[in-house]
């Protein structure tokens, strides 16, 4: 499955990915939206996705400027993960 993302989606796709990868592995899940604790970092998640770690924090500063996500330190927070799920499968 990661191989198949790698090769037919954009970097954002790609990063949206992982991070549902990551959300149904790690993440907890409340009211709809998922909390992950001890997210790895920028670097790890970048080459999970197969990008650069600009690119993830460029990425992560645009969906906090639209509030699909909230990092607080190694917290992520996605909301309406069922919504942030459809955008990026």
């Amino acid at each position: 499955q990661q191989i198949e993302s790698l090769s037919v989606s954009d970097s954002e796709q790609r990063i949206g990915l992982t991070l549902i990868r990551l959300a149904e592995g790690l993440g907890t899940i409340k009211q709809g939206n998922v909390f992950m604790k001890n997210l790895p970092y920028t670097q790890d998640i970048a080459n999970m996705a197969g990008t650069s770690r600009e690119t993830v924090a460029r990425t992560r500063k645009l969906w906090e400027d639209k509030s699909f996500i909230m990092k607080e330190n190694r917290v992520l927070t996605i909301f309406n993960f069922d919504s942030f799920r459809t955008a990026f499968s």
